[in-house]
């Protein structure tokens, strides 16, 4: 018999599994006990060496579940069973949870056992009756996997403290429950038997993370004679030893189940308020108005009981086929879900789901929850797109994944199995920090929040007056101007100067431009723009506070940014050179091997506030206008029953331009044929990014360039030579024609001319070229053989004819606006 006071069982199963002499050698390192005593130094370690031995049938046993991480105790006899998959030649270490009398538990299921820290026992709400008859004096049956086929460990606890603890937490949190009535008490939530077996497994993997944060604590060793050293080995012990038993794949999981049970707590909530707002007349009315409503049947007398509203979503769930084809699915949700955010904005707390709700809310959520139960696999593949690629992320990029993964980005197909989501809170980037100490921190915050994620408030009113004008004018202009072409596919521009991100990414549907914002792991955030609004929905400021990391001007700018993209791509013609195309490249000073499409020089946004830059903006703002009206390349209404040729469906296929129903596509040859001024030339052709963010440190470069003596351009353009990998060396006896001679390991050479112009202007010509070419071949007379290059540097720039002799002649020809940034 157990002693009452005893919450730490120390045991073995015998030596048809272990070594005795290694036990020993266990034994005395065993001085670590269960995360769960929280310190109480009433209760104690006690070693039974081997527990007396019950028989049991091998296809009986079979019947009970073997936990992987974690389990419900099962009634068996007359007490309970665990059946577990540890280690049977190590020591095992048993611990009864045992709780401070002031916590309260807000989980039906209430943590029991657990076995070497590693695999825990739950007691099930459900069955609070049976606990209460037997917890004076209960026996506990042990089954091991690997151990014995036909035999269970058997321990009798009697009148033991921890044990009573337990059972009585769990009699408090039903009295809780019944008080504030939540649709959790019962399992009530939950869709099947599976579905919580999956839960209570995820509460396995918290678990192990919270042991490890007792254990770096230091909350998990005897308070003995040990030195720091020897406490230390064994903390680091635990640790790697815990981590080690925890996967990305049960961490993604874990995350699924929290996300899957807050959905449907919400989804439940939803359908309360609805029944709540409504008579019985206007419920009736509500399956006129989609299908789901027929089958879910709402009506006045579910308020009575709780149960009445999470079985009719259940049945409703049950009689969608198993084989059901996702593509419907994901049609239905776009259709509805698109309709919601483009015909609705969110008004109230994001925390306390002050929202609004209507139908097409109650279609998304459970349309949301199909998809999530049907194609997901639980939580470890994307819809459509295959299984999550948890390399190089951590174990806190997992448990974020679906918390914060939008419903409108998978339908979408706009994220990769390697893309996931950041989050952001107080100031801080939460995917850097360790798990185990942001895991409830998580939870709690964004328990509600995250009962429909695609609600959040959709206002920003930290920026100022005139940096929301301006964002609102140019986007405005965007649609009011556009040249009909559609922003290219993933579309990307650096943003070099921010505290977070480093690239944004545009993606373009029939009703929205989307935009991913990632940072230097090449985690993403979202923000959307609907077409025919005037202004973002700002759904980046509102989801991750983002004014806890920046100052006002910061994010005005940033917004401002994104609106001139925007902008550049609907106004601009011949895109790839306006807008400078750069071709796929690896984003800089982010991790990942993963080519983007980058556009827009690599400029930072800040803005200078001065009178002439107003003016500026002022005269390209009133272009807007000028312009307004004028025939380009586009997309044209047609009358009703009318529809575009052949012809005109395959240019503007070819031409990326999306054509809507209802309307046709004008070519790009009738803009040709206009008769533009050259104010309108170079308002079709400027990038609003020159106008808006000539930012500070160019500005003084260029100033610093001009002022330069040929002396200190020189060595400006020896840098330069130098980051090429060439190590400089001067004759300096003489010039030769030759400014900078470089030199790399292998014995390749470069020569190089400098020519400073900027004062005055004038171009260089073709016998800087020619004099460059006969001093390397004079000078290639008096060295050892070798490759030799030739290059010509200028601060102004090159004729036609310098051009055509240093190709002639192999020569490069670079400009310091090559190398300025």
């Amino acid at each position: 018999m157990i002693q009452e006071n005893t919450s730490i069982l120390s045991f073995w199963l015998g030596k048809p599994f272990a070594k005795e002499n290694k036990i020993n050698e266990q034994r005395k390192k065993s001085s670590i006990v269960s995360d769960k005593n929280f310190g109480n130094t009433d209760l104690r370690k006690e070693d039974i060496n081997i527990p007396k031995l019950i028989d049991i049938d091998y296809e009986e046993l079979n019947k009970f579940y073997c936990a992987k991480n974690a389990g419900f105790v099962k009634k068996y006899k007359d007490g309970l069973i665990a059946f577990c998959n540890e280690n049977v030649t190590n020591l095992q270490l048993m611990s009864v949870s045992v709780y401070k009398n002031d916590t309260k538990s807000d989980n039906p299921a209430q943590h029991f056992i657990s076995i070497n820290n590693n695999t825990e026992f739950f007691l099930d709400v459900r069955d609070i009756e049976y606990y209460n008859s037997i917890k004076e004096d209960l026996n506990l049956y042990v089954s091991y996997k690997k151990g014995y086929k036909n035999k269970l460990l058997h321990f009798n606890f009697k009148k033991n403290k921890a044990v009573i603890n337990s059972v009585n937490r769990l009699n408090t949190y039903l009295e809780n429950q019944q008080i504030e009535g939540t649709y959790s008490k019962n399992f009530d939530a939950f869709i099947d038997e599976n579905h919580i077996t999956r839960f209570v497994e995820g509460l396995g993997v918290s678990d192990k993370f919270e042991t490890i944060k007792d254990a770096i604590d230091e909350n998990l060793y005897d308070s003995g004679s040990y030195d720091q050293d020897y406490m230390n080995e064994i903390v680091e012990h635990q640790v790697t030893g815990l981590s080690n038993k925890i996967s990305k794949t049960d961490v993604l999981k874990l995350s699924f189940e929290n996300f899957l049970v807050n959905k449907l707590i919400g989804l439940y909530g939803m359908l309360d308020t609805i029944i709540t707002n409504s008579t019985e007349e206007q419920l009736e009315k509500l399956k006129d108005e989609a299908a789901i409503f027929k089958v879910l049947k709402l009506n006045k007398g579910m308020l009575n009981d709780s149960k009445k509203i999470t079985s009719c979503v259940k049945q409703f769930i049950k009689t969608v086929p198993a084989d059901a084809d996702y593509d419907s699915l994901k049609k239905i949700l776009k259709t509805h879900q698109n309709k919601n955010i483009k015909d609705s904005k969110r008004d109230g707390n994001a925390k306390d789901q002050n929202f609004s709700i209507n139908t097409t809310d109650v279609v998304v959520h459970l349309g949301y929850i199909l998809l999530l139960l049907r194609y997901t696999e639980f939580g470890t593949h994307l819809p459509g797109i295959g299984k999550i690629d948890t390399k190089n992320k951590s174990y806190t990029d997992c448990y974020i994944f679906w918390q914060k993964v939008r419903l409108f980005n998978i339908t979408n197909n706009y994220i990769e199995q390697s893309d996931f989501p950041i989050m952001l809170d107080k100031g801080k980037i939460i995917n850097d920090e360790d798990l185990h100490n942001e895991i409830f921190h998580i939870g709690k915050t964004q328990s509600n929040i995250i009962k429909n994620t695609e609600y959040t408030l959709e206002d920003c009113d930290i920026i100022n007056t005139d940096t929301k004008l301006k964002i609102k004018e140019i986007l405005k202009e965007s649609l009011n101007q556009e040249s009909g072409l559609l922003i290219p596919h993933n579309a990307c521009v650096e943003i070099p100067d921010d505290f977070i991100f480093k690239y944004a990414r545009f993606v373009e549907s029939e009703n929205f431009i989307t935009i991913f914002l990632h940072d230097e792991k090449d985690r993403y955030a979202t923000e959307i723009f609907v077409k025919g609004e005037d202004d973002f929905r700002y759904w980046l400021y509102n989801e991750h506070n983002l004014s806890d990391y920046q100052s006002e001007e910061n994010i005005g700018n940033l917004y401002l940014k994104l609106a001139a993209c925007i902008r550049d791509w609907k106004v601009l013609i011949e895109r790839d050179s306006t807008m400078t195309c750069r071709g796929p490249i690896v984003p800089r000073n982010v991790d990942t091997e993963r080519k983007r499409w980058f556009y827009l020089p690599r400029v930072k946004y800040n803005r200078i506030n001065t009178e002439e830059q107003s003016k500026k903006e002022k005269i390209f703002f009133s272009e807007t206008r000028v312009f307004s009206g004028e025939r380009r390349e586009h997309k044209r209404k047609l009358q009703t029953g009318m529809k575009p040729s052949k012809a005109q469906i395959v240019l503007a296929e070819n031409r990326g331009v999306y054509i809507p129903e209802g309307y046709t596509y004008v070519r790009k040859s009738v803009w040709g044929k206009l008769k533009k001024s050259p104010r309108e030339i170079k308002y079709r052709s400027k990038s609003m990014h020159g106008l808006l963010f000539p930012f500070q440190e160019d500005i003084n470069k260029a100033e610093e360039l001009v002022n330069m003596s040929p002396g200190g351009f020189e060595e400006h353009c020896e840098k330069y030579i130098e980051s090429l990998g060439y190590q400089v060396y001067k004759k300096w006896n003489y010039d030769g024609g030759i400014d900078i001679r470089g030199i790399k390991d292998n014995g390749s050479r470069l020569f190089v001319q400098c020519k400073h112009y900027l004062k005055s202007g004038n171009p260089i010509g073709p016998d800087v070229v020619t004099e460059l070419k006969g001093s390397t071949d004079l000078e290639r007379k008096t060295i050892e053989d070798c490759d030799i290059e030739m290059m010509i540097i200028t601060s102004t720039r090159y004729t036609h004819g310098a051009a055509k002799a240093a190709k002639a002649l192999n020569i490069k020809l670079i400009t310091t606006d090559d190398f300025l940034s």
